[in-house]
């Protein structure tokens, strides 16, 4: 067989496998299809040599080509004020319009509160909601049963039923003046771990006894024209907020556990912790609290310097704040 003959077999026998393959072989796929074809390629040249005799673009004219097809001309050459306009950007979740405020207090622990923190409360709540009604929260520890704790109790402050009932008194007088400072508004009242003290301390001692006290130490928390959650481990939900006492440390801990927006207390220490997401931002916002540090009640810490913060919070349609007193 002539070197011409030979020449021509090579080329049409690269046309075909091009033609099965619906694009240029490699050199590989040529010597494995092609009987002797790595043999006779080494007789007749270079693998681009037969490409171009094939007429297919070799590896480097379609290197070039890619090359080509992402130039910078090629990304950028489109004019640049029609791509910004017909740009749609992501639409991101954000607060309607007619979203109520929401004033979200943390720890009171009746009696022993800090009357400069709720003197500035009530003020707030006048002037946010007192011409535009929307959502009062308690979320908890709504009294401190300081006399129920687990930790050594002091004597010489209040008896039990003392300290219950100036608590409970103190209480009615908290929710009657935020009603009159933000009339129209909707009252929620939320259990937290303090709250319940005096029933888990009965209960440990005699747990038949439950269905006797808990309806009782249930009305502690009831008040007129206030919606009370009983249950301490329900959480409300308003709008589009969760609202829970917490039982969580970390900041932005609940946050995570619901993967919604959440509003607690139970830390004592304000702040506001975000997290974006794909299409929205979830916030955790931290209460705070209104006890009075310097209470007995409020000196179980290891020492008097502490991070908790005394404030409260509020949300509205440009999202949540803490307010520190």
């Amino acid at each position: 067989m002539s070197q011409t003959t030979d020449t021509h077999e090579l080329v049409q026998a690269l046309k075909d496998l091009a033609l099965e393959l619906g694009r240029t072989p490699t050199r590989a796929e040529f010597c494995a299809k092609v009987a002797g074809g790595n043999y006779r390629l080494s007789k007749f040249g270079p693998f681009a040599t037969l490409l171009q005799a094939a007429g297919l673009e070799t590896y480097d004219e379609r290197r070039q080509q890619s090359k080509k097809r992402f130039t910078r001309e090629a990304v950028f050459g489109a004019d640049i004020v029609e791509t910004v306009a017909a740009h749609v950007p992501r639409v991101v979740d954000s607060r309607p319009e007619d979203f109520k405020p929401i004033l979200v207090i943390g720890d009171t622990h009746f009696p022993f509160v800090h009357k400069p923190t709720l003197e500035k409360i009530y003020r707030f709540a006048e002037s946010e909601l007192g011409k535009t009604p929307g959502y009062i929260v308690q979320v908890g520890d709504l009294m401190d049963q300081f006399a129920h704790s687990r930790f050594p109790a002091s004597r010489s402050i209040y008896r039990p039923d003392e300290e219950m009932q100036l608590g409970r008194d103190m209480a009615e007088e908290f929710w009657k003046t935020l009603q009159a400072a933000a009339p129209g508004s909707q009252c929620y009242q939320i259990m937290g771990n303090h709250d319940v003290r005096a029933l888990k301390l009965i209960l440990s001692a005699a747990p038949t006894l439950e269905s006797l006290i808990k309806d009782s130490i249930s009305k502690l928390y009831e008040f007129e024209n206030v919606t009370t959650i009983s249950d301490y481990r329900e959480e409300l939900v308003i709008q589009d907020v969760m609202f829970h006492h917490g039982y969580m440390t970390r900041p932005g801990q609940a946050r995570d556990h619901v993967m919604q927006n959440i509003a607690t207390g139970h830390t004592h220490r304000g702040g506001v912790y975000y997290r974006a997401l794909r299409d929205r931002v979830i916030w955790h916002l931290d209460a705070g609290y209104c006890g009075d540090p310097e209470s007995k009640a409020l000196s179980y810490t290891a020492q008097k310097t502490t991070g908790w913060t005394l404030g409260f919070g509020f949300i509205d349609q440009y999202g949540p704040r803490f307010i520190p007193a």
